[in-house]
Order: structure tokens, then C-alpha cells, then sequence
């Protein structure tokens, strides 16, 4: 079934004013993938999906957390990306894994707390 012109216009209005698909989808009443097919008919790029990738400043961040003893779920959420990408970064820079047996230091407190160690 074909949408109404008006709300077709109001899904690229409010995906362009910075609504998310998601919220866009809600408002309209309409499922996430018509809001794609509506932006994808009038030309709209999306902004992008899924988690942050980590930037090049993060690569060697994440070794040096490594090598402090943090876990790849630990570095993981202080940079924002999934453990699994934590993994792959360390794969393929080469770095060898820990042997089993050391449990990973943990990072703990609030994020003020964090951040020290970030930006150490």
C-alpha cells in the first residue's frame, strides 16, 4: 500500500530535523524498513547504523589498556564499541592473547573515574 504523499513528506521532514528511524517510525506508525524504503525513494543518505566503529586514536589506546590488564569488555564500553571489536583490533594488530588463569583487571567506579584512566 502506497503512503499519502503528506506522510511521506513528514518521514523525510523529521529523519532530515534529526529524529531517528526508530522515533520516525513511532510518530508516523509505520515499521522501520517503510521509513528506509521512504528516504531511500527521495534520495535521503541515512546517517548510518549499528555501534561506533573506534577511531585510529582508539587502536592504540586499546593495546595500551590491554597491556594494563583491562578486559576487552571493560575497554569496550570506556570506548564505546563491543568487546568483539576490542578482540578484532587486538587480532589484527597482532597482539598475543592473555593465557588463562589471570582474570582481567576490572575497570570500576563512575565514569569521572574512568575517564582518568582514559586520558592517562
Amino acid at each position: 500500500m502506497k503512503l499519502p504523499a503528506e506522510t511521506e513528506a513528514a518521514i523525510v521532514a523529521r529523519y532530515r530535523a534529526g529524529a531517528s528511524m526508530e522515533l520516525v517510525a513511532a510518530a508516523e506508525y509505520v515499521s522501520i524498513s517503510t521509513v528506509w524504503r521512504v528516504l531511500d525513494r527521495h534520495g535521503v543518505r541515512s546517517r548510518g547504523h549499528g555501534r561506533p566503529q573506534l577511531g585510529h586514536a582508539d587502536y592504540e589506546r586499546t593495546i595500551e589498556l590491554y597491556e594494563l590488564g583491562y578486559g576487552s569488555t571493560d575497554i569496550g564500553r570506556l570506548l564505546g564499541v563491543s568487546s568483539s571489536a576490542i578482540r578484532a583490533r587486538l587480532r589484527a594488530a597482532g597482539h598475543p592473547r592473555r593465557k588463562g588463569g589471570t582474570p582481567p583487571r576490572r575497570l570500576t567506579g563512575s565514569a569521572t573515574a574512568i575517564g582518568s584512566v582514559k586520558g592517562s
